[in-house]
């Protein structure tokens, strides 16, 4: 039996990746467990596999349970579906919705096709594992890094380009008192020093 690696990345997640392996006749839920197994996602949630083309079209749906991600009767069951009865290109590519509530995108590429189990080796099996996994729940659902760094980053650009020279610090931030609000100047006091230069 032919064993099948693919390349496993999420959307919006650069520099993560994992490398799985599985045999042709294996069913996608077996699929499904290894891939959540490699990115350390648990799998009891309702997911949808597509068979795509090289522009990641959505094609046919395999589906985990007895409804599709948009809500209509499944037609191919991933835990009765094999592999080799969906795939005949080489370097074929799947998307993996999972979560219909978050909707984390896997993006599944196929590297390599050899004819034979290797010795030793018991499939499903995870071949390489590169990068982090991000945390499958929190609150916003995938995290947004960048909106964290542009936040960060138009703080310390409303401090520099707001204050002015003479308000600074030593290290280009505005001056602030302890309760962290700016300094005023005292009218009064203003007023009082320009009455004595005028009065000289």
């Amino acid at each position: 039996m032919a064993i099948y690696r693919f390349k496993c990345s999420i959307e919006e997640y650069d520099d993560l990746f994992r490398f799985v392996e599985v045999k042709s006749g294996s069913t996608f839920e077996s699929l499904l467990h290894i891939i959540m197994e490699a990115f350390g996602f648990d799998n009891h949630l309702d997911c949808s596999f597509f068979m795509s083309d090289d522009k990641w079209r959505m094609n046919e749906e395999i589906t985990s349970g007895v409804k599709t991600l948009k809500g209509k009767p499944s037609v191919d069951i991933a835990k009765d579906s094999k592999l080799s009865k969906f795939i005949f290109d080489p370097y074929q590519k799947i998307l993996l919705i999972y979560d219909y509530s978050k909707e984390w995108t896997f993006r599944l590429e196929m590297v390599n096709i050899t004819p034979t189990a290797k010795d030793g080796v018991t499939y499903p099996f995870i071949y390489k594992s590169i990068g982090i996994s991000p945390k499958q729940y929190n609150a916003i659902g995938a995290p947004n890094l960048k909106n964290e760094e542009e936040d960060e980053f138009e703080f310390i650009k409303n401090q520099i380009l707001v204050a002015d020279e003479g308000d600074v610090d030593e290290d280009g931030f505005k001056e602030t008192n302890e309760d962290g609000e700016e300094d005023e100047q005292d009218d009064d006091a203003l007023g009082d020093d320009m009455n004595t230069d005028d009065e000289v």
